[in-house]
């Protein structure tokens, strides 16, 4: 599961129960740490209680399979009898910064798949290094890349998530002249055209632009 995956199902979860404030606070404290978790839901930070959460006891405690009580949990494991989970762990010396937390969970999530490729010397692509687009600022990621939904005549739609506590500013940079950006809405229906090519990210906000 993604990091929206993981919000999306609390706010499922949400309309089935009345969560307290220590299990909200525990629950976004896990989202918020670099720690990226691919099989296990359940886990407790320290000596956190239903009343308290403990953000100061550098342990981590993971459930893996069973049942928290009566009505939360999986059966028996649902047959199950191997479980193989996949942590990934960054530590940070200084202050907590999102967007490298979201990338280490990103990177551990959907590792890179490499491949050779070989061409002529006249080939487009540069022998070193290549980069379909680029974005100036680091606190915000590009959350999906596309062709647009009436193809790619019609641009490529990029999905930009500022994960900054502050409106941010930013450029585009792709591999090819860039012509135009416009902002659309997430079902892509254009809103406006972005003047001087230089845009505003919203603090904590995903926004859409296509480019062509």
């Amino acid at each position: 599961m993604k990091y929206l995956d993981y919000v999306i199902q609390f706010w499922k979860e949400g309309e089935k129960k009345c969560f307290c404030a220590s299990e909200i606070a525990l629950y976004f404290f896990l989202a918020k740490e670099c720690i990226s978790n691919r099989d296990a839901y359940f886990m407790k930070t320290g000596r956190s209680t239903i009343d308290s959460l403990d953000v100061d006891t550098p342990q981590l405690n993971v459930m893996v399979g069973g049942k928290v009580n009566n009505w939360l949990g999986i059966d028996y494991q649902d047959g199950d009898t191997h479980f193989e989970n996949h942590f990934a762990l960054s530590l940070y010396s200084g202050e907590y910064d999102a967007a490298r937390s979201m990338r280490t969970a990103l990177e551990h999530q959907n590792p890179l798949v490499g491949g050779r490729a070989c061409g002529s010397d006249g080939a487009p692509y540069a022998t070193n290094l290549y980069s379909l687009m680029q974005v100036s600022n680091l606190s915000i990621i590009p959350w999906a890349v596309k062709p647009a939904e009436e193809g790619i005549g019609q641009g490529v739609v990029v999905r930009l998530w500022n994960l900054s506590n502050n409106n941010e500013n930013f450029t585009i940079q792709t591999a090819w002249p860039l012509k135009s950006i416009v902002q659309t809405t997430h079902v892509e229906t254009d809103m406006r055209l972005v003047r001087n090519k230089k845009m505003q990210a919203g603090h904590n906000r995903i926004e859409t632009y296509r480019l062509k």
